[in-house]
């Protein structure tokens, strides 16, 4: 369980063959060994987030699909939350790759949730100049601060009902 270098099939192997089997303790094991990678807190996600560093024997970006299949496949609730959210991060491209793998039931979670992303931050991007310009974030030059304000911590601001553990959230 602590092998960072078991592969991404056999990781996702023991996960739905230990619950189809009922074998807990490997179940176990596997949803450890995922949740590693997998943190619950956005903060603690987005510091071990990038997309080449290796994990399972991949490439972390290609490790999201699969993993998020077979969380589901497993019925583990606890890690859907940040595969749904780090599965709705790629181009649509790439989720329709998976169309024909994933249950319809994971697809129509993943797909309204990437369009909830995609609608709030359009309204953050949109809404950030008046911000600025009202007041309600504090910047000594206006021109200047719409010009590089950036926002971190995007999940707080989306508050998605199925993503809802993840925290942190501020405009800089």
């Amino acid at each position: 369980r602590d092998n960072d270098t078991t592969p991404l099939e056999v990781i996702t192997a023991l996960l739905t063959l230990s619950t189809k089997y009922d074998f807990k303790h490997i179940r176990r094991d596997a949803i450890l060994q995922i949740s590693r990678h997998y943190p619950m807190t956005m903060s603690t996600y987005e510091a071990i987030d990038e997309d080449k560093s290796p994990m399972f024997g991949e490439a972390r970006e290609d490790c999201h699909y699969p993993l998020l299949k077979a969380a589901f496949t497993a019925k583990v609730d606890s890690l859907l939350p940040i595969l749904y959210y780090a599965s709705a991060d790629y181009a649509i491209d790439t989720m329709i790759d998976w169309w024909d793998t994933l249950d319809p039931a994971c697809l129509k979670v993943l797909v309204k949730g990437r369009e909830m992303i995609s609608y709030a931050t359009g309204s953050l991007v949109a809404k950030l100049p008046e911000e600025i310009h009202g007041g309600a974030i504090a910047c000594p030059n206006i021109p200047s601060c719409i010009g590089s304000a950036r926002f971190s911590g995007l999940a707080k601001f989306l508050q998605l009902t199925d993503l809802k553990h993840f925290e942190g959230s501020k405009v800089v």
